[in-house]
């Protein structure tokens, strides 16, 4: 009887070990990919004006530099989506701060919008 069972657990033995190994993997993938979407959330979630102007400067910048590399159109529409993202973002913040009671602020923010 134990001569029979042994292969039976060699087998289960081995189906274990190749479950734990691919959970570890999966377990690492996940780690991975949360960490970077945690990255892009934090990159992403600016949470004042300056931070959001930093992050437009640097899209333009990025955008130039990409005009006047000889790939330019190599990611230009991407860089130009995101550009249009942050915009968005800006706008919705605008909305959501009110007015600055400056006509001439308001005017600039409505245009851009």
């Amino acid at each position: 009887m134990k001569a029979a069972v042994a292969p039976s657990l060699s087998s289960l033995t081995r189906m274990i070990v190749a479950l734990g190994r691919r959970q570890s993997d999966w377990n690492r993938q996940l780690h991975e990919e949360m960490s970077a979407t945690r990255a892009m959330i934090a990159m992403l979630a600016a949470t004042t004006d300056e931070e959001l102007s930093a992050l437009m400067e640097r899209t333009n910048l990025r955008i130039e530099q990409m005009r006047l590399s000889p790939d330019h159109d190599l990611g230009k529409q991407q860089l130009e989506l995101d550009l249009e993202e942050q915009r968005q973002v800006m706008a919705r913040m605008e909305r959501e701060r009110g007015p600055d009671g400056d006509p001439e602020v308001e005017r600039e923010d409505e245009h851009e919008r």
